[in-house]
């Protein structure tokens, strides 16, 4: 499920500049 997130972190990141940041500290958590 993990690695599932992670796909949809960097789907988000992609459509949005500021996504690419929240994508980054997101996949800290992990």
């Amino acid at each position: 499920m993990q690695d599932v997130d992670r796909i949809i972190i960097i789907i988000i990141s992609a459509n949005s500049s500021s996504g690419t940041y929240i994508g980054v500290m997101h996949n800290l958590d992990f």
